[in-house]
């Protein structure tokens, strides 16, 4: 793994008969993740949690959090935009003269 962060999800690969795969009841609820980082990464990481006076647990679930919700937000945008910017498409291209 060419030093790449990469996440795998620890996850049942078994299936019930011939349909859907199952996952175990252990990962109902929350899921264990192995996070794989560079060296460069594992140190930024130690040194911000230790200057926020946090785990590298925490600092890393608010990361997700924090990009998990910039990202929400952005679709939510571009979902307005696409719908509204077509119908003030004329005034806007008046205004832009």
């Amino acid at each position: 793994m060419d030093h790449l962060t990469c996440v795998d999800a620890v996850v049942s690969r078994r299936t019930h008969g011939n349909r859907h795969p199952v996952v175990s009841q252990r990962y109902h609820g929350h899921m264990a993740m192995t996070l794989r980082l560079t060296k460069a990464e594992t140190a930024a990481l130690r040194a911000r949690a230790e200057r926020e006076n946090r785990s590298m647990q925490a600092v890393v679930q608010a990361a997700i959090r924090s990009y998990l919700d910039d990202a929400e937000r952005r679709e939510r945008l571009d979902t307005v935009l696409d719908t509204e910017l077509p119908r003030y498409a004329d005034a806007l291209e008046r205004l832009g003269q």
